[in-house]
């Protein structure tokens, strides 16, 4: 629908808003922590789950897509295996930051305050990457990758 009306975000616009997505799930999460006893809202719960897949729905599909337009077509395994290994790297990230918040020494004033500087990197960053997106669509020289519709054509032989 937005590309019908010529207001669809560029692709590095779509990574710095699934970063601000994830970030604000992380602060809603902040949000919702109840006091000691208490229990958290339900709304809370679900706006964690719809800020971060929507944040999971801007990076996932349009990064696998990115890889493959524009890698350089000898590399675009390579390419993909990066972004997968990317993938991997965050998996890592996670078991650290899950150390750091289930340790039986991290109260809850520990884990919120991990929580909120994740949210808050993550916005940061998202930011960053928003206002540098025109930049970077110029370095992608968009306007100069074949049209791939016929494989056969742009294979050297």
């Amino acid at each position: 629908m937005l590309a019908r009306r010529r207001l669809e975000p560029n692709v590095p616009l779509k990574f710095g808003i699934g970063l601000i997505l994830v970030g604000l799930g992380f602060l809603v999460l902040v949000a919702g922590a109840a006091p000691r006893g208490a229990l958290t809202p339900a709304l809370f719960i679900v706006l964690v789950y719809l800020f971060h897949a929507m944040g999971e729905l801007c990076f996932s599909p349009i990064g696998l897509s990115s890889m493959t337009r524009l890698s350089v077509t000898r590399m675009t395994g390579l390419m993909m295996g990066t972004w997968f290994l990317s993938t991997a790297a965050g998996n890592f990230i996670a078991a650290l930051i899950a150390q750091t918040t289930g340790a039986a020494s991290a109260g809850p004033d520990t884990i919120l305050n991990v929580y909120t500087r994740i949210g808050g990197f993550s916005i940061v960053v998202g930011l960053g990457v928003a206002a540098l997106s025109p930049l970077v669509v110029r370095l992608m020289h968009l306007d100069t990758i074949a049209d791939t519709s016929n494989v056969a054509d742009t294979v050297a032989v």
